[in-house]
């Protein structure tokens, strides 16, 4: 299912919806919710997060399995489970399945499993779900922005019949990170290859990189790049450069209201 035309979102990962929406003035249309291969559907927060106007995102993540596991059928059982809870919701949600596989991080990203066993899994995984009667599900193909050691995005791709949005994750850590560094690289390179709609699916500037001074330009490059939206990552994580406290403070959040404003109008 892709986007709906004129679409633009305000999302948000936390675990307070409600307390976000009143503190930024408006209500964020998107959330997230993480789905370990294995874990029971989120029914009641997939219906909580609509209650409160916002359509969920299900970040798929394969922990403890192989994606060869997966692409082989041996997953499908739990593949049709999620269905089943997609079905149940009777809501509208976006999947993704196996996140930033072009970074090092995680188990199933760069040298650590093939692009063929990548495309191989997320094809398997679209192509169960769909076929079990998740019907009402956007296709949400979900990378790390490109930088110099990660694998270059194009070899991850699975293909358009399988891919209804484009997602880029991307943290403001230092100063020197911009918008034209996180998100430009890789969303010109993604349009080498691909018309998709592109989302910002998660993002946040950090006290390092000077969050409010940050938050302008973000939503200015969303605009004028002509992205769906952006999804900010409002978790404290205080573990170093990588992980850190991503809240908005007071600063950051009278500049994430005023451009919040600007997108409700």
């Amino acid at each position: 299912m892709q986007a709906p035309p004129g679409k633009h979102y305000l999302g948000v990962v936390t675990p307070r919806l409600a307390a976000f929406d009143r503190a930024i003035g408006v209500k964020a249309n998107l959330t997230v919710r993480y789905l370990a291969l294995g874990r029971p559907f989120p029914l009641a927060s997939v219906r909580g997060d609509a209650a409160l106007g916002a359509e969920t995102l299900i970040e798929m993540l394969p922990r403890g399995v192989t994606l060869r596991s997966v692409a082989s059928g041996r997953q499908d059982a739990w593949l049709r489970s999620v269905a089943a809870g997609i079905r149940a919701s009777g809501d509208a949600v976006m999947l993704s399945f196996a996140p930033e596989a072009n970074g090092r991080w995680y188990p199933w990203g760069y040298h650590h499993v093939s692009p063929a066993q990548f495309i191989a899994a997320y094809r398997r995984v679209h192509d169960v779900i769909t076929a079990a009667g998740a019907r009402d599900v956007t296709w949400v193909w979900q990378v790390s922005h490109q930088y110099a050691r990660s694998e270059p995005v194009r070899v991850l791709w699975p293909g358009s019949r399988y891919v209804d949005v484009a997602g880029i994750d991307g943290y403001f850590e230092n100063r020197h990170d911009t918008f034209g560094n996180l998100f430009g690289v890789t969303l010109r390179a993604i349009r080498q290859f691909s018309s998709v709609p592109v989302l910002i699916t998660e993002t946040a500037a950090g006290q390092v990189a000077g969050q409010a001074a940050e938050i302008p330009p973000l939503f200015a490059g969303v605009r004028t790049d002509h992205m769906l939206g952006l999804v900010w990552f409002d978790i404290a994580q205080h573990r170093g450069l990588h992980h850190q406290d991503w809240q908005l403070n007071s600063a950051g959040l009278a500049a994430f209201r005023k451009a919040a404003a600007r997108i409700s109008r």
